[in-house]
């Protein structure tokens, strides 16, 4: 994630969790406010109980792992069409299940990476930082009234530059246009 998309998603977060109603039930839920300590009291004296022991499991005479490779498959379904039997089957598709599941989050991974990449490219076409006076800069920038009043001279002037230069181009395509006219009438003119 790019620092510029952090400031709108964290904005959605905060705005969801951070409400009266929240901030309320994490001072209560603990007895702070309003003031309950039995809340705590009572937690910490209730009786430990010991969990049940679990039970051992059955072994299975042959404990057959699942497949996680493509040799280990191959040579699991050789193995189940010499000697099918429920384990094997669902232990395939046991494999078959975690291997899909492999499968998408690496797709996912490579999606991910892909749109990090285009994402990169794109930010290096921005090129080089430039501060309000266009020239280069890679330190932080400060605004002062003396500043911004120069940038706003070099951007008036920059578009008057601009508007000049249109005035120029539309001037020169009208020339061409009258010249080109005056040629075509005296061919005509020089035909008859």
């Amino acid at each position: 994630m790019k620092k510029r998309h952090f400031l709108n998603l964290f904005r959605t977060a905060w705005d969801t969790s951070f409400t009266v109603e929240n901030i309320q039930k994490a001072f209560a839920k603990p007895g702070i406010w309003p003031f309950n300590p039995q809340l705590v009291l009572s937690v910490i004296t209730a009786p430990i109980t010991p969990l049940p022991a679990p039970e051992p499991e059955r072994l299975v005479v042959a404990d057959i792992k699942t497949p996680t490779s493509s040799k280990s498959i191959r040579h699991f379904q050789l193995d189940y069409r010499k000697n099918p039997t429920k384990l094997k089957l669902e232990k395939l598709f046991k494999a078959n299940i975690e291997l899909s599941t492999q499968a998408a989050l690496d797709r996912h991974t490579k999606e991910g990476l892909i749109g990090a990449l285009k994402e990169e490219k794109k930010s290096r076409v921005y090129g080089k930082r430039l501060n309000v006076l266009g020239e280069e800069h890679t330190k932080p920038i400060y605004f002062s009234a003396a500043n911004v009043r120069l940038a706003q001279a070099k951007l008036a002037e920059k578009e008057a530059f601009e508007k000049s230069e249109r005035i120029r181009i539309n001037a020169k395509k009208v020339i061409q246009a009258e010249n080109k006219a005056r040629r075509e009438a005296e061919k005509a003119a020089k035909a008859l």
